[in-house]
């Protein structure tokens, strides 16, 4: 460990250098040739290769930097590396079964940036305090990000939906995906935080931003996340009293959008071409499941895929029904490390939740900028829990 000073006796874990260094290189860097370079006009930089290659590297120095400071004895390992683990063999066994090579590369990369990334996170002591710090400036940057972008586009948030939300594209990705990173994380710094009027500013510019998108699936997730919010918890705080008009303002707005509002009452019709689509993608993915029911494809023949848009497929295609088992049993080892609702613990749960429930209609998993951040989170969220006593407050 670092520390910060001797006058504040504060330790700067390798951890929160680590997720640091990923969200300015995930905020700042764009691959060179990918398809909607020229539509980003806030401020980027081009690389020539992959930025999974980068992240790789950066999660494989950071490790060894955390097991030469803390010994590779005192490295905290757990049943959820183990599925992790799994899940790496299982790509292995799938692309040496099926003679795909050329795709170990890939397949070993996108599976070992999770558990490493899981392991960085879990061995990192993070204070309720310091999470938000971690987790604000990410999600207000790539708010800021949006908001910019909606700003500078050519095409007017008031023009054509489909237009707009194709030239909406900020380093992290396109206007979807910018609503898959920035709903989960809004709900583990909003519940995380303690100072009210912090929250209200959180909770303005994520609003904003969330609806500068147009995701019908974002905003969707983030009202019913919400509204099960308020069920649970039952009483209505001043803090609910926030989400409920930020909630109410969000789904008002976006209605009143100039013609967003004839494009939500199509979207789950018969007519929509956007359902009809993803059925057909479903439908496809049904197929190619079958094949490989049992251990799956792996990620060679995914990437002759379009993502399914929903995880379960995702996980069946990849993993088949092991694959699933695998996934299904690491949900259940979180919830059982994760037990009780005291301090950040209990934010972490809600990030996990609304995590899960965007995945459903959203790509999200077995993107690197995604995994990177849902397996950090993860580890910090199970080492949160194991070092409760230290501190009682979050």
């Amino acid at each position: 460990m670092m520390n910060l000073g001797q006058k504040t006796g504060q330790k700067l874990e390798i951890g929160f250098v680590y997720f640091a260094i990923f969200s300015i290189f995930s905020l700042t860097l764009v691959q060179r040739g990918t398809e909607f370079e020229e539509n980003i006009d806030v401020f980027h930089i081009f690389i020539p290769f992959s930025l999974l290659y980068l992240f790789i590297a950066l999660s494989v120095l950071c490790f060894l930097v955390l097991c030469a400071l803390r010994g590779m004895r005192h490295i905290q390992l757990d049943s959820i590396c183990l599925m992790l683990a799994l899940w790496i063999v299982l790509q292995l066994v799938d692309s040496l079964r099926l003679g795909r090579f050329n795709e170990l590369l890939g397949a070993v990369g996108m599976a070992g940036i999770a558990l490493v990334s899981y392991v960085i996170g879990r061995n990192t002591v993070c204070s309720k305090k310091q999470l938000v710090i971690l987790v604000e400036f990410f999600l207000v940057a790539i708010c800021f990000q949006t908001i910019a972008e909606s700003l500078m586009g050519s095409i007017s948030f008031f023009g054509d939906p489909y237009y707009y939300k194709h030239d909406l594209i900020i380093p992290i990705g396109a206007s979807n995906y910018i609503a898959t990173k920035i709903v989960p994380l809004f709900f583990l710094a909003f519940i995380a935080d303690d100072i009210k009027e912090r929250k209200i500013v959180i909770a303005a510019v994520f609003l904003v931003a969330l609806v500068l998108t147009k995701s019908r699936n974002g905003i969707l997730c983030f009202v019913l996340v919400s509204a099960l919010y308020f069920i649970i918890n039952k009483k209505i705080t001043s803090v609910k009293k926030i989400l409920i008009v930020a909630c109410t303002s969000a789904l008002v707005l976006f209605l009143l959008q100039d013609g967003l509002f004839h494009d939500l009452t199509l979207v789950y019709s018969s007519s929509s071409s956007t359902v009809d689509g993803r059925f057909d993608l479903w439908s496809q993915y049904v197929d190619a499941i079958s094949e490989h029911l049992f251990f799956g494809q792996g990620m060679a023949r995914v990437n002759g895929f379009i993502s399914s848009h929903n995880v379960v497929l995702d996980v069946l295609l990849r993993g088949g029904m092991v694959g699933l088992a695998i996934v299904f049993t690491g949900i259940a080892v979180f919830f059982q490390f994760t037990a009780g609702n005291n301090g950040a613990v209990y934010a972490y749960k809600w990030f996990f939740v609304a995590e899960m429930l965007i995945s459903m209609a959203e790509i999200t998993f077995f993107t690197t900028t995604n995994d990177i951040t849902f397996f950090f989170i993860l580890g910090l969220a199970v080492s949160s829990s194991c070092h409760r006593n230290e501190f009682p407050n979050g």
